[in-house]
């Protein structure tokens, strides 16, 4: 599981695209959220990695996880390692909701949900997304429709 703070779309888009690739799930983080929030989800999530950039990695200090700067120079010269596919029932991404109890309580998605989303959606490569929604809330919104435009040829508007 790696985590993803914010940044511009694109970052963000490829961060994610990133994760999904190394077959681990990703939870979108919104810096702007109370530090206690933040906690509460890497406390529950316990990532191996948090993916952000370098003006926003302040927000998550204090955490035992290694964080990962984008805009870091050392990136593009990783090995490239072949990775197996994710299986249709495997966790694409975690969303905190605010819980019935008022305790944010993590809901999985798998990478089917977001497959059938984006069936449902019927989109070609002359259709357009408009996104307005927040990276931090990718529900079957920003997610399917941010990663499955990169993924499907859907462009956007």
């Amino acid at each position: 599981m790696r985590g993803a703070a914010g940044g511009t779309l694109r970052r963000a888009v490829v961060s994610i695209l990133a994760v999904l690739k190394t077959g681990a799930f990703y939870l979108p983080i919104d810096p702007a959220h109370p530090q206690a929030r933040i906690g509460f989800m890497l406390d529950d999530v316990a990532p191996t990695a948090i993916i952000t950039t370098s003006d926003l990695a302040d927000r998550l200090t204090g955490f035992d996880v290694p964080v990962i700067d984008v805009n870091d120079p050392t990136i593009g010269s990783q090995p490239a390692t072949p990775l197996p596919v994710p299986a249709p029932d495997d966790i694409a991404y975690l969303i905190y909701t605010s819980g019935t109890t008022g305790v944010p309580k993590g809901v999985a998605i798998t990478h089917q949900h977001v497959t059938q989303m984006l069936q449902t959606l019927d989109a070609g490569c002359r259709d357009r997304v408009c996104g307005r929604t927040a990276t931090r809330w990718p529900s079957t919104s920003r997610c399917g429709k941010s990663s499955g435009h990169c993924c499907t040829g859907v462009g956007w508007w």
